[in-house]
């Protein structure tokens, strides 16, 4: 995830290889290099928060009922639902939170191999700024060693991805 292991990083590209924070890449392996924004599923958090919160205020209910006419209960009672109320309570936040999650933008390289996130950031135009560098060496591999820094940014291995067609979702990792 895009948290607090944002980072400044190095590229260095050379006449066959591009370096991004230590990790070295041939560019004459590299099919693709593309930018990916990768939006939190809002609806399907939704649907996961109703669907997780829905048995257990229905069993709440159902014991407060079965429990209540039996009487004596009435302590032990109080305690399920404060229980029940704070636990479902930070279960909203927890959602909540997800939900308003900024999209994330993610450097994937295709090779030769399967495709996977090098870099992922906030900010579309700092991934933009790396795919034009890594496509312009793929055209035009630079004579003279090229070294940029970028900011604010995570190694993708911060990221996990999953799903198909490659490109995966983001997801809390």
């Amino acid at each position: 995830m895009l948290g607090g292991g944002q980072r400044d990083v190095t590229v260095r590209v050379n006449r066959r290889t591009i370096s991004i924070a230590g990790q070295t890449y041939q560019l004459s392996n590299i099919a693709r290099v593309q930018n990916i924004e990768l939006k939190p599923d809002r609806p399907k958090i939704a649907l996961r928060l109703v669907k997780r919160t829905l048995p257990v205020i229905a069993a709440v209910v159902l014991i407060n009922v079965v429990l209540g006419n039996t009487g004596g209960s009435g302590e032990f009672l109080g305690w399920l639902d404060l229980i029940a109320v704070v636990g479902l309570a930070g279960y909203a936040v927890f959602s909540f939170v997800s939900v308003s999650r900024r999209s994330r933008f993610v450097m994937l390289l295709e090779t030769t191999g399967a495709p996977f996130s090098v870099v992922a950031s906030k900010q579309s135009a700092v991934i933009d700024k790396l795919v034009g560098l890594v496509a312009d060496a793929m055209e035009n591999p630079p004579t003279v060693p090229q070294v940029v820094h970028f900011g604010d940014v995570v190694m993708g291995d911060k990221l996990k991805q999953i799903g198909d067609r490659n490109i995966g979702k983001l997801v809390d990792g």
